[in-house]
Parts: structure tokens; sequence; C-alpha cells
């Protein structure tokens, strides 16, 4: 399964929630899971607590060398056992060139059955891109987290129906793959049932992510790998098990339609 991860707002925390959820499937599956970022890798690093001294790989040395999983393996960084990370963060996104060396990597990753080495992979599409729509080709589910907040998810449910327009006028049909809305550091301070009405998408499309003041705290002291660790293993609080409970209900829900 291939994901596009676009928050299309700013700071919607779309990087933390990639590693949770890649985190998350690949430790309840026992299975790989891939990470790739298309821009800043900062947060990662400070997420998954990444070697100073692991440089990204140049985009066009992974295409030219990419034919097999263990091939692909050989560009990513091991974060955990069944975590691995890549960043292609010197390809600029915003540009023709930048969006055909994604487009490529991803056709790669699809035609050479590399995605089936990694159970799920989870492409961070940085919010310069200007959206997803030049990469959905080969991806099985598009992500869109966003806040509780009135205003940011109408924002979200405006870009989405550009995106969808844009879509048909380019390919002269409706968009197929499903559109999934994650609500991060959800707290009831807006009724999903709003929040459903304004995006105008079935229940089953938007769920929650609650919230818990020690991520943030972790992050910071760069210890978040260590707090999702104690969450998966024994989830303590009341806001770890909320949040154990939204990963497992969201990670279950990700479907894609048959094409």
């Amino acid at each position: 399964m291939l994901t596009l991860v676009n928050s299309v707002t700013y700071g919607a925390g779309a990087s933390t929630l990639v590693y949770f959820l890649a985190k998350t499937r690949g430790a309840l599956l026992g299975k790989p899971a891939l990470i790739i970022s298309t821009s800043d890798s900062k947060p990662y690093r400070q997420m998954m607590q990444i070697d100073k001294e692991w440089e990204s790989p140049n985009l066009k040395a992974v295409l030219t060398k990419m034919m097999t999983y263990s091939d692909v393996k050989t560009f990513c960084y091991k974060a955990e056992t069944y975590l691995y990370y890549l960043n292609i963060e010197g390809a600029d996104i915003r540009t023709s060139e930048g969006r055909k060396g994604l487009n490529s990597l991803l056709r790669e990753l699809t035609e050479n059955k590399v995605k089936e080495g990694f159970e799920s992979v989870w492409v961070d599409i940085d919010n310069f891109s200007g959206g997803f729509l030049g990469f959905v080709e080969f991806a099985d589910i598009i992500l869109v987290p966003m806040r509780a907040n009135v205003l940011a998810v109408k924002s979200v449910c405006e870009k989405i129906l550009n995106i969808r327009q844009a879509y048909v006028r380019e390919f002269g049909i409706q968009m197929k793959h499903p559109v999934f809305f994650c609500v991060q550091k959800y707290c009831h301070e807006m009724p999903m049932s709003e929040i459903k009405k304004i995006l105008q998408t079935q229940d089953r499309f938007v769920m929650p992510l609650g919230y818990d003041v020690e991520v943030p705290r972790s992050f910071n002291k760069g210890t978040l790998s260590f707090y999702l660790n104690e969450l998966l293993a024994e989830a303590k609080t009341t806001e770890q098990k909320t949040i154990h409970g939204h990963l497992k209900t969201l990670l279950k829900s990700l479907k894609q339609k048959r094409r």
C-alpha cells in the first residue's frame, strides 16, 4: 500500500502523523514500513534519532540502481527493525524536473514490486508542492491531516475540491483514489459531525487522532520514539489509550479501492 500524505495547509503535523502511522503499522504487523519525505528531513531526524553522519542519497543515484526491494533498502536509513526512511529533499518537487523525479521513484516502487517488500510506503508530500495531484498515478490512498479549526477545515475542503476539479480537467474522469482526512490534536473542541458536514464526505473517510501534551514535549526532547514505543507496548494514561485506539482505527480504515 502506497499512501500519499499531504496536509495542503500549513502546521497540520503531517510529518508526525506519517511517523506515527508507519511505526505503528510496522510494529503491529511485524513487517517493514518505508517513509519517504520530500522536504526538510529535520523533523524525521529528530523523531527517529537519525545518525548525524547519515546523508540522504541523491535521487538520480537511487533511480539508477533501484531494481529490487533489497536495492532500495541500501539507500534507506534503518531507524528500527520495521521502519526505514528515505529523504529526497534535494529534488524540488515544485519544479517539473522534481515532480518527474518523484514520479519515477513511485513508478519504480510499483513496477518492480518494491512496495510489496515494504508492507507499506508513506510519502510525505511537502506543503510547497501545491498539492498531491501530480503524484496520484502510482498511489493507492491519499491522506490529508488537518487541525480541528473551522477555518482550516473549510480551507482543506476548498483545496481538495479544486484538486478534484483539476484532475477531471487533466484526465477527463473523476479521481477514484480514496481521500481520507485525519483531524489532528482532536479534543472535541469542534464536533466531528460539523467537520464531516463541511468536508462533504462519508463518515468513514474522516477520523480523529487524540492529543497528548507529552507528544510535543517528547519531540522537543528527542524522545518521541521512546514515547511511541511505550504507547504501543502498554498505553497507560487516558491520552495514550485514546491515541493508541485512534491509530489502530485509522490504520484499519485506510483501504484502497479496487481500480
